[in-house]
């Protein structure tokens, strides 16, 4: 890690050999670290869809700092990303969502270098001084009910641009400016809390939340991943015989996320408009077509993946909830599909309903038979298969369906985008191979 600035070595080699701070160089080399003078804030994080996240750092604003306030600097924005803070805060604008977890950070930092947990570490002075919420700072709060606090309590009077001070802004005129904006910046943000002093702080704003959403990195791996960082982190400091202060704390138990169950499936649709080249039927051998001694590829090289079937298992112990929760993605995406089926069954086909409009989509609880087989479905695909390219089955699988799906019995498997949706309570062991399977719950990371 070698940088052209003597006093950010410094810092690093301080984070490397000092043993309070050595758990955090640990896990800035699982990162990318650069300097870049470009940005307008002394730091910032950038999440990465890999894992392979970047924290940038500004030595030209931090070149009269002390090696301690770099340090905190660099702390500081490790938390950000072991703590998922760019994705966390749904629902709350870009201002609060930068407060409230700059408050949670820095708290606990502050917290740990009065206890003299943490050495070699202050926090900068001036303009850059940490934001603090001063009537919260001997509350244990997580970011998410710091952001529920600034909500209710917080006034923004106005926000400017770093870059153009001139450009000053309401917090809604601000909301519509940054929607339209691609770039990313650092803001200057005058507000006051549950009085009439006015205070300024600056945060940097990142508008790549929908190319980083939480949705797109939801994956076994992830939470895996997690798992075995939460492990090694509390060895490491078993090993060292380390006192654990409140960063430790926020690391090994405030990694909590909750992904949305709707998010992932979103996610998942976005997927299946994309053709897997692996299934594209036109490129595989056609038997049907012989010429000579030989057998050739299709000749229909156009293949849309954007017909819809939804196979929707009524029978009597799957929940109104189960289908409410997919009703709305359904809406959302149906703009993008050319045609899309409901098929409604439980042992037998009940009911086909083919939407001509978002409003015209309403999964809903049919009365049961108690029995559920998927059969008559298969054989309906089989008899359409050419008209459909995308299938869901939202089911509890206590079904045929580890019977009955297998490409030896039903060709069409292999050719289709297959997602496989399990209520809340449905069976979990699933034998059969399928594009997805998704159960009807959201994924608590921690």
């Amino acid at each position: 890690m070698k940088t052209k600035y003597k006093n950010l070595q410094d810092a690093i080699e301080i984070l490397m050999f000092d043993n309070t701070l050595k758990i955090f160089i640990l896990l800035l080399l699982t990162y990318e670290f650069h300097e870049d003078n470009s940005i307008d804030h002394i730091a910032e994080c950038l999440f990465s869809e890999s894992n392979k996240h970047k924290i940038l750092v500004n030595m030209k604003l931090m070149k009269n700092f002390k090696l301690e306030q770099i340090i905190y600097v660099i702390i500081h924005e490790i938390l950000h990303i072991i703590l998922l803070h760019g994705n966390r805060l749904e629902g709350f604008n870009d201002i609060i969502t930068g407060l409230a977890t700059d408050h949670v950070i820095n708290n606990n930092i502050n917290h740990d270098i009065d206890k003299l947990i943490l050495n070699h570490v202050s926090p900068p002075t001036d303009k850059y001084k940490p934001f603090i919420i001063k009537e919260l700072v001997d509350e244990n709060m997580s970011c998410e009910d710091v952001a529920k606090y600034l909500q209710n309590n917080m006034i923004i009077h106005s926000i400017s641009l770093i870059n153009n001070k001139n450009l000053s802004m309401t917090i809604d005129e601000f909301t519509d400016y940054f929607k339209n904006s691609i770039k990313n910046e650092s803001v200057e943000v005058t507000y006051s809390i549950n009085d009439n002093k006015k205070y300024k702080t600056i945060i940097p704003i990142y508008n790549n939340k929908n190319e980083n959403s939480l949705a797109d990195r939801a994956s076994q791996e992830l939470i895996e991943n997690f798992k075995i960082f939460k492990k090694d982190i509390e060895l490491k400091f078993k090993e060292r015989g380390l006192k654990t202060g409140k960063c430790f704390d926020l690391v090994k138990n405030e990694i909590k996320v909750i992904i949305p169950f709707t998010d992932i499936l979103r996610k998942i649709f976005k997927n299946s408009l994309i053709p897997d080249p692996n299934k594209l039927t036109w490129s595989r051998i056609n038997k049907r077509k012989k010429y000579g001694q030989f057998y050739a590829p299709g000749t229909l090289r156009k293949e849309e993946y954007n017909n819809l079937l939804g196979c929707i298992d009524t029978s009597g112990s799957m929940s109104r909830h189960d289908f409410a929760l997919v009703n709305g993605v359904l809406r959302e995406f149906f703009e993008y599909y050319s045609n899309m089926t409901i098929l409604y069954h439980d042992t037998k086909i009940t009911n086909i309903v083919k939407p001509s409009h978002p409003d015209d989509i309403n999964l809903k609880k049919f009365k049961g038979r108690g029995g559920t087989s998927h059969t008559a479905v298969y054989d309906y695909i089989k008899k359409h298969e050419s008209d459909i390219s995308t299938i869901f089955l939202i089911t509890d699988y206590y079904s045929n369906l580890d019977t009955i799906h297998t490409p030896k019995k039903y060709s069409w498997i292999n050719d289709k985008v297959i997602i496989l949706i399990i209520s809340k309570n449905g069976k979990k062991s699933i034998k059969a191979k399928f594009s997805k399977i998704i159960y009807a719950e959201d994924i608590i990371i921690e």
